[in-house]
């Protein structure tokens, strides 16, 4: 699991350092620092805009997923599914199981996701260090 999340924030860097160094060799194509033959510019200018278009959609969907993790909590489930959160006990609403687990997502630390241990189905996200994560724990063993 460590080895994974290394890899994924290792791939986050290299994806940030690509950008960089695209919009640097952009920049100097541009400027003629860069020796291009006339006939590439054009060429090389497109491909790096849409390589960084391509960058600029990867930020916006990692942006909308979090944004997701933050709306799809313990009380969105509970209003959702009010018969598998109620005193003091949870269930999944896939298939009924009272077992639940806090796992933590790979590539993502600030968030747990709260899953099924029976059919694998996630109910909701929690903030990884909150007191709400800390809270459904317990009830994931009721």
């Amino acid at each position: 699991m460590a080895q994974l999340k290394s890899a994924q924030a290792g791939g986050q860097t290299t994806q940030k350092v690509l950008s960089v160094l695209l919009v640097v060799f952009l920049l100097s194509v541009l400027t003629g620092v860069a020796p291009v033959p006339q006939v590439h510019v054009v060429k090389t200018v497109v491909i790096t805009v849409l390589l960084l278009v391509v960058f600029l959609i990867s930020i916006a969907g990692e942006q909308s997923h979090h944004k997701r993790m933050e709306k799809q909590n313990l009380q969105s489930y509970a209003q959702s599914h009010p018969g598998h959160v109620s005193q003091g006990r949870l269930s999944c609403h896939a298939c009924n199981s009272p077992h639940t687990e806090a796992r933590q997502l790979a590539g993502v630390d600030n968030y747990k996701a709260q899953m099924c241990k029976n059919c694998g189905n996630v109910l909701f996200y929690t903030p990884a260090a909150s007191r709400e994560s800390a809270l459904a724990a317990p009830l994931s063993r009721t």
